[in-house]
This record gives C-alpha cells, structure tokens and sequence, in this order.
C-alpha cells in the first residue's frame, strides 16, 4: 500500500528534528492491517498527533468517547465488519466535523465516486501512497477542518460580543452614564450587508418550567435551568449549531449561519436532544424535575441574517419563513399531550418530543412521518400535510 522505500527514508530523515516539530493536528487512522497501520503511523505521527484504529466499529467508538477532538479521518475502504465508506458515511449522518479521506485502489475509485456527496468525502487517495502526497493532503484535510471551526467560533463571538456591547449600553443608560456611539467594526462589515442564506432553525421548549419555578426557590429555579442549558448547548455546538437566543425557559439556535450543512446538522442535533433529555433529567437529584418535558420544533430554507439596531442596542437578527414554521412546530408537540387526535397522530409524549420538517430526518432512526389529518393542522402553516416525530 505504502511506498515503503520511500516511506523509511523520509521517517529517517525526520526522526532528527522530531521532538522540537509543531504538532498540526490529531489524525485518526483506520486500517485493519497492522503492517500498515504501523506504516502510516510512522509517516503521520511526524506531523500530528495520530491514533489507530483497526476496523470502523472501532473507530466509531473512539470518535464516540470524546476523548480526543480528530480533524481529519484517514480509513481504508476495503476492511471486515464496515468499509471505509460506510464509515464516512455513518460520521457524515453525524455530522463529525472531522475531515474524512479514504485510501483505496485504483480500480475502485470509479465505483465510489458516487459516495462523494452523500458521505462527505474530502479526498480518495489511491495505493501505493507516496508519503509526501499523503502529508500534503492531511495538511490540508486538517486545515480545512481547523478553517471551519475557526469560521463557526468567528459567527458566534461576533453574536456575543453584539450582545455584550447591547447589556453594556444598558447598563450605562441605568447608571446616568454618558453612551458612546458605537457602530460595527471594519472586520465585521460583511456581516452589516443584509444577505440570504439556506439554514436550519430549531426551538426548544421547556414544558412544566412555569409550575416547577412556581414551588420552587428561586436559587434552585436558576440551577436547574442552568443545568439543563449546559447539556442542550453541548449538543447543539457540537453538531455545529449557534444558540441565537434564550427565550426565558427554552431557546432558539441556527445551524447553517458560518457555511452549508446546516439541515443535516439539525436534524442530528434533534435527534441527539431528543434521546438524551430523558438522561439529563432522571440524572438530576430533585424528584420534581423528572415531570419536566421538552419540547422541539426545527425546520429549514432561507432566511434572512444581518446587523440590526442603534446605538442603543445591536443584534445578528435572523428573520424569515423558517424561523417562524420552526417556533409553531415546537408548540405543535403540546397536542400530543392536550388532544386525542395529537396523541394518536403524533404519539406518547412522556419526557421529550421533537416535530420537524426536516427531510432528512425520515432517514434517521427514530424519526417517523406522519402525515396529518384535517383536523389536525400546524398553526399558520395550514398547508404543511407532512411532519417527522420522534418522542421518548
């Protein structure tokens, strides 16, 4: 597979200057061969910091424990219990934000094209590798992904910083404070120029909340929330997502605002909440927080995002069509507690339920269509027909 003549020449001429080299990035390997496993740990571990996997199981469950952050996945295709597609093709219905590469033959490659797109491959890389080309490409597979992190941290610092600008302002106003003009950086010009963009919108609702803070000290309210909120950010940010706002006991987040695939990061992002707030809460000491229930609603298309305000206050507003249809989905899941035909329709609604109009959401376990009755409708949007659930 490895140009191994090639290969041991370049580790040994490396190996000198190893321990003062700058590590770029960690770099996950796949190979169920331990020749070659060993191989291109030697010609990687150079550069980056590498881990070895033997097949695709074991890799899922590496990338599972969190434990290391990978910004690039180099697996072979061909290897028993899953090929290096499949693999790619599980982190993409993930949305991993790892880069992924596959090393395959050249006869191969022709046949795999199609997995391009719906496996989000960045590079296929043909045997036997040269191990120049091979730290080229991870270079870049480690680049781009560190590129797009950095895009996504950049969109949510400026909302943050537009929101502590607008509490600064406030408090100023309260204390008789002189305010200053204050308008847009120059580095954050693009973003005053109102622009369009396909995204994903989710709101989250929590239901109980207003009975729950009704019995209880307020100290204890704020930590319950706070806890809860942790949990559902952690979510929502690793799928790529940005929390726009909280909305007293629920909140509003963006997938898609720092570039594409914001409706596939949604919809992982609906269903990882969905099937982990049963946990968040039954893992919780107060007997009275385990009656609390979530609800979800997401959706997507195009929306409209710029800067809004004064000087007085200033926000990244996200306006449009989806926004909306995402809010009244959220609500739609309280018919499943309130209504016969919701109940019937949509399912039992005991801890957590999601209702979105996200496609891809059919092919996602636990996900089911429901198409609905007359009597049965989403407010405002009388001619959605067609809606996915998931509950627990």
């Amino acid at each position: 597979m490895l140009n191994w003549a090639k290969g041991a020449k370049l580790v040994s001429e490396r190996k000198e200057a190893a321990t003062n080299r700058k590590i770029h990035g960690n770099v996950l390997v796949v190979e169920d061969e331990e020749v070659n496993r060993a191989s291109l740990n030697n010609i990687l571990s150079q550069d980056f910091n590498v881990t070895l996997a033997e097949d695709g199981q074991a890799a899922l469950k590496l990338i599972q424990s969190r434990e290391t952050t990978f910004h690039a996945v180099i697996t072979d295709h061909r290897m028993p219990k899953m090929t290096g597609v499949e693999l790619c093709r599980e982190l993409y219905s993930q949305h991993h934000q790892a880069t992924r590469m596959i090393l395959t033959g050249y006869a191969e490659l022709e046949s795999l094209m199609s997995a391009v797109n719906d496996a989000g491959i960045f590079r296929y890389i043909t045997k036997p590798v040269e191990p120049d080309f091979l730290l080229s490409l991870t270079h870049e597979a480690v680049a781009q992904n560190k590129a797009r992190e950095e895009n996504h941290r950049f969109v949510s610092l400026v909302k943050t910083l537009l929101e502590n600008q607008s509490q600064l302002i406030k408090e100023l106003e309260v204390a008789g404070r002189d305010v200053p003009v204050l308008s847009v950086p120059t580095e954050l010009a693009d973003l005053s120029d109102p622009r369009k963009i396909d995204m994903a919108v989710m709101f989250v609702d929590i239901r109980g909340f207003t009975k729950f803070s009704s019995m209880t000290p307020a100290s204890e309210v704020m930590m319950v929330l706070q806890l809860l909120f942790k949990e559902l950010h952690g979510i929502i940010y690793d799928c790529g997502g940005v929390v726009d706002k909280h909305l007293g006991d629920g909140l509003m987040a963006v997938f898609g605002l720092s570039g594409g695939g914001g409706t596939a990061a949604a919809a992982r992002a609906t269903q990882r909440i969905v099937e982990t707030f049963p946990n968040i809460v039954g893992s919780m000491a107060r007997e009275d927080v385990k009656a609390l229930r979530l609800s979800v609603g997401t959706a997507s298309g195009e929306l409209l995002v710029g800067i809004l305000g004064t000087d007085k206050r200033t926000e990244l507003a996200i306006i449009g069509q989806p926004a909306n249809l995402a809010a009244r989905l959220q609500e739609f899941t309280k018919l499943a507690l309130t209504l016969e035909a919701g109940k019937q329709y949509l399912g039992e609604f005991v801890s957590a339920m999601a209702v979105t109009t996200i496609d891809q959401c059919e092919k996602i376990e636990g996900f089911k269509a429901v198409d609905l009755p007359e009597n049965l409708k989403v407010r405002d949007f009388k001619d959605i027909t067609r809606v996915y659930v998931m509950s627990r």
